[in-house]
């Protein structure tokens, strides 16, 4: 099954979808609002050949297989992490707070970040591995999955014993997000938003 990038700019169901999203929580998601205000370009991942009018029903699965998706985003982050040269994958989980993710903490490879009341994976410089990227996806204990790709390299130094990351670090990586995803089509698929002003 080949997949494609579907611009869905001129429908109003995916802004209302991704602000339903990122209303009411902080951090990554509250940047992902802030993003959604400024008319960013709204991608579906779909199979090549979807019409417009079946890609904008968001809720609604059967258009592809989860395996195959993410399969395509995880090589997508990889083609932007070798293109950048060095950067972050964040995905934050919008449900999990300090207790609910520190468990996780002996058992993942994937790096833990702790900032403030909110919970985040993370894949930084030298990690950029298949392995890594979908275990950060798949971790999160919310049903739905905001992830974003930033130019800012994370490195594992400035995050404490405890996987608290620093205010400053944590402002430069929300300031250099080149793209945000989220899970749609019954979270068998994804939606890739790209802010106004990446490049």
């Amino acid at each position: 099954m080949e997949l494609t990038l579907l611009d869905l700019q001129n429908f109003p169901e995916p802004m209302r979808y991704c602000r339903q999203y990122s209303e009411g929580v902080a951090g990554l998601a509250r940047k992902f609002s802030s993003v959604l205000s400024e008319s960013p370009t709204i991608y579906a991942l779909v199979p090549k050949g979807t019409d417009l009018s079946r890609a904008s029903e968001l809720e609604r699965g059967g258009l592809v297989t989860t395996r195959a998706s993410l399969d395509w985003l995880v090589s997508h982050i990889l083609s932007l992490e070798r293109k950048n040269g060095s950067g972050t994958f964040l995905v934050q989980d919008m449900w999990a707070v300090d207790k609910d993710t520190i468990p996780h903490k002996e058992v993942v490879e994937t790096g833990i970040l702790l900032h403030q009341d909110e919970s985040y994976f993370w894949v930084g410089k030298g990690n950029f591995f298949p392995k890594r990227i979908t275990e950060a996806l798949r971790l999160p204990l919310s049903f739905v999955v905001l992830a974003a790709y930033s130019r800012f390299a994370l490195n594992a130094m400035d995050v404490t014993k405890d996987c608290i990351i620093p205010e400053r670090s944590f402002e430069g990586l929300l300031g250099q997000i080149t793209e945000f995803y989220l899970s749609a089509y019954d979270q068998e698929s994804f939606l890739l938003i790209a802010p106004r002003n990446s490049t």
